[in-house]
C-alpha cells in the first residue's frame, strides 16, 4: 500500500497506489469554504489516457528563473486536467517515488524532453534538469 502527498492537502496532490487514483488539492478562496465546495478532484488511473509533462517559468527579481513540473492529464473521455507536479517543499526524493508509482500503474507520460527519465535516472536537481529542457526548447 503506497499513498504519496506532494505539498499538502490545501494545495499539493497525492498518488493512491492502493485506491488507483490521483488526488489533486486545489486552493479555496473564503466563499468557497463557506459553500462547502470540495477542494479534491479525483482521477482513478483507469480513467487516465496520458500525463503531459510540461514546465513553467517563474522570474526572480535577482537571478535566473525558476522551474516547476507542470502536469497535463488528458482522460479517456478527452477532458484535460493541469496541475503543478512540483513546487516549493516538494522533495525530488517523494516526487521520484510519485513518478515510479505511476509508471507502475502503466501510467503514460508524455515527456518530449525526457524530463521524467532525467528525474529517475540521473542526480540532477529538478531545476536543472528544467533549465535543461527550457534551454533545449529554445534553440528548436
Amino acid at each position: 500500500m503506497t499513498k504519496i502527498l506532494l505539498g499538502n492537502t490545501k494545495c499539493g496532490w497525492s498518488v493512491d497506489d492502493e485506491n488507483k487514483e490521483i488526488i489533486i488539492y486545489h486552493p479555496q478562496s473564503l466563499v468557497d469554504k463557506m459553500k462547502k465546495k470540495s477542494n479534491t478532484t479525483q482521477i482513478k488511473f483507469l480513467d487516465i489516457e496520458y500525463i503531459e509533462v510540461g514546465w513553467n517559468n517563474v522570474p526572480l527579481a535577482v537571478g535566473q528563473n525558476q522551474h516547476f513540473v507542470i502536469f497535463i492529464i488528458e482522460l479517456k473521455n478527452k477532458e484535460k486536467i493541469q496541475f503543478d507536479g512540483t513546487s516549493n517543499g516538494i522533495t525530488r526524493d517523494t516526487f521520484k517515488e510519485a513518478i515510479l508509482v505511476l509508471q507502475k500503474n502503466n501510467i503514460v507520460f508524455k515527456d518530449e524532453y525526457h524530463i521524467m527519465d532525467d528525474i529517475i535516472n540521473t542526480d540532477n536537481s529538478i531545476w536543472n534538469i528544467l533549465n535543461k529542457a527550457e534551454l533545449k526548447r529554445r534553440n528548436k
